[in-house]
């Protein structure tokens, strides 16, 4: 955008000044200094309608380059030529105010309670950008913001006794007060000012970013530790596991292997196995996680995974009949475990898939039958209808199916069981919209949008949010609310109100479903995916358990928007549809995001040979384990691909939008 609209001759001659303003504002948002000259020379061509945005980006601008006092007063400016969100601009020009008297006095102007809500954590701000890193410290204190107190103290340090203090804090507060999305900052700071660190703060830093995903500063942390003193047994297993996060594999069987504490003994010869497996030394993995299952009797868990991970890697080879051995021994030797239940169902399923469908029938309806919270029952509920299907006990296995439809109707499984009885998988009853619009919302929507539309982000979502936690927490007041959020372009948190209703007893009526389930980009939807060669209600239903409709999603992995691309993958596909510019903030524009993340399912799709399960798996994991799940036996038929996925996340994500799926055809089938 930059690059295609700098230097232009037309900028200051067409539409008067719309095109430097939306330079400024793209130079804005990629923190270049030349923003404030860009938004000045917009500013003169400003005319009622557009002085009020105007002035906003030029304050932003003037603001993020440091000219405090210029910014204040462009941001009253702009407060009077807006009055709808004046609050937040005097909030701003705060923020930006050097004397405490003045701020005193704009905080007294503000009556939006949202806005009062923030002005504690302005003062913080304003404290610090005036050079009063000791007072801005205390501010962040006393609101909870560890990190940042801790870093102005810092600044604020004139000897060793207060450099010492901080730093002690700093250790103190990685111990546990700290958040995880703090941690890395705060492992930052210490590196910066205190290194080297002493063997017992290596090991405390360790310790949290091993917990954090911060692999190589725990890898290097531990090492460090263990050059001082021998590593405690839970230390070192850490150690050894952060090492084959790395790849590192022969380092860490190394450090596993030498790991004698009793208590994580078993993990640590467990995850020697993995490492194993790994470094493609197949039969010793499997020798060592034999030991583990028949050695370790009172590590129930661990002997359990080790035990499943045993009967998997024969599934992987190919070797069913020794799998179904192996899984039948976890579900005898580890009852009441989650892998016994597991081991328990796949040792049924491949008596299916073998042709022993009388045996898979019985073993299916004992699992279905025990009724255990968070077992496999739902799923052997349905399997024994297929498996009493294909021993040619009809009766039976519609019995099945219909307690299944009847007991479990918010099941991934109620889709194929009542498919497989000829019904329609749901009931849409009609039902009113709430019509009730309180003026209080209503208002708070409204200055949602102008914020959004001038680029204050941050004070949106404080509207947002208010408005999404009713203080009259009323069903009704709930279920008008999440209709509001609805019309207002906010199907993500409309869509967590919907299900806060249903938790409360709302009725599944049409009017719910449809927050439950939206279809807000319809307009790029319905025209790319069938271009791409998706069905559109597919790439719905994946849009919906991939980021809920918010194009503003942001995972831990990083990856961004409403199909959670990871900014490495959009660049590459950004390339391959020649893209004339690439920058990752543009995974968060929705028309970016759906045209990216359709061609990539779409590839996806065509390499899984127009299997939608394993392309939705590949989606989700990666190509190169489906690619082996496909050769595990029966996977021809889509329902034992799906149960044959080893990765309980992946399998349970193609699932939800399998079911997703049916759920919009069901609302919206006239759109297919």
């Amino acid at each position: 955008m930059t690059r295609l609209l700098t230097g232009q001759p037309w900028l200051d001659r067409e539409a008067g000044g719309d095109g430097r303003a939306l330079l400024a504002r793209a130079l804005l948002e990629r923190g270049d200094p030349g923003a404030a000259e860009q938004a000045a020379l917009a500013m003169r061509m400003a005319t009622g309608t557009t002085r009020g945005s105007r002035l906003v980006t030029l304050a932003r601008s003037l603001d993020r380059a440091d000219r405090l006092d210029s910014a204040a007063a462009t941001y009253r400016r702009a407060a009077e030529a807006l009055p709808g969100v004046a609050d937040w601009l005097q909030l701003r020009a705060a923020g930006v105010t050097g004397d405490s008297g003045s701020r005193a006095a704009l905080y007294s102007s503000i009556t939006n309670p949202a806005a009062s809500a923030r002005t504690r954590w302005t003062e913080a701000l304003a404290r610090e950008r005036a050079g009063d890193p000791a007072g801005a410290a205390r501010a962040y204190e006393q609101l909870g913001a560890v990190l940042a107190s801790l870093r102005l103290r810092l600044a604020a340090a004139t000897d060793a006794a207060g450099r010492t203090r901080v730093r002690r804090d700093l250790m103190a507060s990685l111990g546990g007060r700290l958040g995880a999305a703090d941690v890395p900052d705060a492992i930052g700071l210490l590196d910066a000012n205190f290194a080297p660190l002493t063997p017992t703060e290596e090991l405390v830093v360790a310790r949290r970013a091993a917990l954090v995903n911060l692999t190589d500063r725990a890898a290097r942390g531990f090492a460090r530790a263990s050059r001082a003193a021998r590593l405690a047994g839970p230390d070192a297993l850490a150690y050894g596991t952060v090492l084959a996060r790395l790849g590192r594999h022969q380092d860490a069987i190394a450090r596993f292997e030498a790991i004698r504490d009793p208590v994580v003994r078993p993990q640590a010869l467990y995850q020697r196995a993995r490492s194993l497996f790994r470094l493609g030394d197949e039969n010793r993995a499997l020798t060592a996680l034999r030991l583990v299952r028949d050695s370790f009797p009172r590590d129930v868990a661990t002997a359990a995974a080790a035990g499943w991970l045993l009967a998997d890697a024969y599934a992987e080879d190919g070797n069913d009949s020794t799998a179904r051995a192996e899984f039948a021994v976890v579900a005898r030797r580890f009852p009441g475990t989650l892998h016994a239940e597991r081991g328990a169902f796949q040792a049924a399923l491949l008596a299916l898939i073998a042709g022993e469908d009388s045996v898979a029938g019985r073993e299916f309806d004992v699992i279905a039958d025990r009724q255990l919270p968070g077992s496999e029952e739902t799923a052997a509920a349905y399997w024994s209808g297929r498996a009493w299907i294909a021993a040619g006990d009809t009766m039976r296995a519609r019995r099945r199916w219909e307690g299944l439809v009847e007991r479990a109707p918010q099941s991934s499984y109620v889709v194929p069981a009542a498919r497989r009885l000829g019904l329609a998988p749901f009931v849409l009853p009609d039902g009113p919209v709430p019509d009730h619009r309180d003026s209080l919302t209503a208002a708070a929507l409204a200055r949602a949008a102008l914020l959004d539309s001038l680029g204050m982000d941050v004070e949106a979502r404080f509207e947002y949010s208010g408005v999404a936690r009713p203080a009259d927490a009323s069903l009704a007041t709930i279920l008008a609310t999440a209709h509001e959020l609805a019309r207002a372009g906010q199907p993500a948190r409309a869509l967590r109100l919907a299900q806060r209703a249903l938790e409360l007893g709302a009725t599944p009526d049409r009017p719910l479903l449809s927050l439950l389930y939206p279809l807000t980009t319809w307009d790029v939807l319905g025209s790319e995916a069938p271009a791409a060669g998706l069905p559109p209600l597919l790439a719905a239903a994946l849009i919906r358990q991939e980021s809920s409709f918010d194009p503003a999603a942001r995972s831990r992995a990083n990856a961004r928007g409403l199909m959670q691309i990871m900014p490495a993958v959009g660049a590459q596909l950004a390339r391959a549809e020649r893209f004339p510019e690439w920058d990752p903030v543009l995974l968060y524009q929705p028309d970016v995001n759906l045209h990216l993340g359709l061609r990539h399912l779409a590839e996806r799709w065509q390499r899984c040979g127009g299997s939608v399960e394993a392309a939705l798996a590949a989606y989700n994991a990666g190509a190169t384990p489906v690619n082996r799940w496909l050769k595990r036996g029966g996977t021809a038929d889509p329902e034992i691909f799906i149960e044959r996925i080893p990765y309980a996340e992946t399998r349970d994500y193609v699932r939800r939008v399998l079911y997703n799926q049916a759920r919009y055809e069901s609302l919206y089938g006239n759109k297919q």
